[in-house]
C-alpha cells in the first residue's frame, strides 16, 4: 500500500507544467523532481520479493533432505544487493557446502580439479530438487558461464542455485569475512601472480553484498533506473522485426545487470570525489540527477575512449590499485573491474557467448546528455524512444490511473 501511495504522489508532480517545463539549466530542482519520481517506478513490489523469499526457503529446505552437508547460504545477485527492478529479477541463491556423502568440500582445488566429484553433486541436487516437487523444472546448464550452477523455477520464480565451497572453520563472529579473507589472501597478496578464478569469485558473493549494503538507497534507485532503461527502453527496441533487426543485441550479446550496476557506483564515487570532496554518500533528487548523467558520460568513455571502470569497496576490497591486476584484463575490449576481486572483468570475453553489445547504450547516453545539456526540457526527455518504452513497460495495474494518463499525455 506504501508503495502505491508514493506512486500517485509521482502523478501529482508529473502533471505540474512547471516540471513537464524545467531545464536543468533554468530549473533543475524540478527536472530532477521528475527525474527521481520516473526512477521510483522501477522498485520492486513487496508482493514480488516475498515471492522469491519464500522460494529461496522451499529450495534450501529440499537441499536441508539431500546428503550434500549444508553451512548455511546466501541470497546473492540484483535481490540480495538490493537493487533489482520490479519484473525483471531472478534470486542468486549461494549455498555453502561443508561436505558430500561424506567427502569435505571446503577447500576451493576439489571445486578447480575434481570435477567428476562436483558434477555428481550437482546431480544429486537436481534430483533431490526433482523429488520434491516433480513439476519444477530444474536443469544443469552446460556453458561455461553457468558452471556449478542448477536453475529452478519455483513459485514463479527463477532460481540460479550456486554451489560453492565453505572456507570458514570453528564459529568465528563473522563468517562472511572469514570466508572473504582466505579467499583473497593470496590475490591480495600477490597481485603480479594473481588470476581469475570463477570458484574464488562466486564463493566470496557475500562480500560483494556486504560492500553493496553500505551503498546509500538514493544511489540504488539510480542503479534501478539505469538497469530499467537498458532492459525495457534499449532491449524493448525490436525495430517491429523478429530478433530486432541490428539494433536488437541478441542473448548472449546482452550486457551483465551487474555491470551497469558498477557504472552506477563508479559514477558515484567519481561525481562525490570530483563535485563534493568525497566524504558522506550525497542525496536527493538533484545529486540523483547529477549521478545518472555522470553515469551516461561514464559509459561514454569506456566504450569509446576505453576507460577502465573501478570502484573502491573499502574495507571490503584490495587497498591497492585494480591496476595492479591489468595483466588480468587490460587486452579486452570494455573493463569494469569487480570491486571485491580485481582479477574479475565483469565485461571479459565468455568461452559461451560473445562480447555485449554496447552500441545501442552508448548511442543513447550521447543522445540524452545533448539534449539534457542544450537546454531540452524535461518533457523533451520523456520523449527520447528509449526513456519512453521504459515509461510504457510499467505495469499499468501498479500504477495509478492518472500517472499513466499523464505519461501518456507525455509520450
Amino acid at each position: 500500500m506504501n508503495q502505491l501511495m508514493h506512486k500517485f504522489k509521482i502523478e501529482s508532480s508529473l502533471e505540474k507544467p512547471t516540471l513537464l517545463q524545467a531545464t536543468i539549466q533554468d530549473n533543475k530542482e524540478n527536472f530532477a523532481g521528475g527525474f527521481s519520481g520516473l526512477a521510483s517506478l522501477y522498485t520492486a513490489e513487496a508482493l514480488e520479493e516475498g515471492k522469491a523469499r519464500r522460494a529461496i526457503e522451499i529450495v534450501t529446505a529440499a537441499i536441508d533432505k539431500s546428503r550434500v552437508k549444508v553451512s548455511r547460504t546466501h541470497s546473492g545477485g540484483s535481490f540480495g544487493r538490493r537493487t533489482l527492478v520490479n519484473n525483471a529479477f531472478d534470486v542468486d541463491l549461494i549455498v555453502y557446502v561443508k561436505s558430500y556423502d561424506g567427502r569435505d568440500m571446503t577447500d576451493p582445488d576439489v571445486w578447480r580439479y575434481d570435477t567428476d566429484l562436483v558434477t555428481a553433486m550437482r546431480w544429486h541436487v537436481k534430483e533431490a530438487l526433482e523429488a520434491t516437487n516433480p513439476a519444477w523444472d530444474v536443469e544443469i546448464p552446460s556453458d561455461a558461464h553457468y558452471c556449478d550452477v542448477l536453475q529452478v523455477e519455483v513459485l514463479g520464480t527463477h532460481v540460479d542455485l550456486l554451489l560453492v565451497p565453505d572456507c570458514v572453520r570453528g564459529k568465528p563472529v563473522d563468517p562472511v569475512w572469514y570466508q572473504h579473507d582466505v579467499l583473497t589472501a593470496e590475490v591480495y597478496g600477490n597481485p603480479a601472480g594473481a588470476e581469475y578464478d570463477q570458484i574464488r569469485e562466486r564463493a566470496d558473493a557475500a562480500a560483494f553484498t556486504r560492500f553493496v549494503d553500505t551503498v546509500h538507497d538514493d544511489v540504488k534507485s539510480v542503479v534501478r533506473y539505469v538497469k530499467a532503461l537498458y532492459k525495457y527502453g534499449v532491449l524493448g527496441d525490436k525495430g517491429g522485426l523478429k530478433g530486432g533487426g541490428s539494433w536488437w543485441p541478441p542473448e548472449d550479446d546482452r550486457i551483465r545487470s551487474v555491470s551497469l550496476e558498477m557504472l552506477v557506483l563508479a559514477a558515484d564515487q567519481q561525481l562525490r570525489q570530483r563535485a563534493y570532496g568525497g566524504g558522506q554518500p550525497a542525496r536527493g533528487d538533484v545529486y540523483k540527477l547529477d549521478l545518472f548523467l555522470e553515469v551516461l558520460e561514464l559509459v561514454v568513455a569506456a566504450v569509446r575512449y576505453k576507460k577502465v571502470v573501478t570502484v573502491s569497496a573499502g574495507e571490503w576490497g584490495y587497498p591497492g590499485e585494480a591496476q595492479d591486476f591489468a595483466h588480468c584484463w587490460e587486452d579486452d575490449a570494455i573493463r569494469i573491474i569487480h570491486p571485491i576481486d580485481p582479477t574479475c572483468n565483469l565485461e571479459r570475453p565468455r568461452e559461451h557467448r560473445g562480447a555485449s553489445n554496447w552500441r545501442p547504450l552508448v548511442v543513447l547516453a550521447e543522445s540524452i546528455l545533448k539534449l539534457v545539456h542544450g537546454g531540452s526540457t524535461f518533457q523533451d526527455l520523456c520523449a527520447v524512444p528509449a526513456v519512453r518504452r521504459a515509461m510504457a513497460d510499467v505495469d499499468i495495474k501498479r500504477v495509478p490511473m492518472l500517472l499513466t494518463l499523464q505519461l501518456a499525455r507525455i509520450i
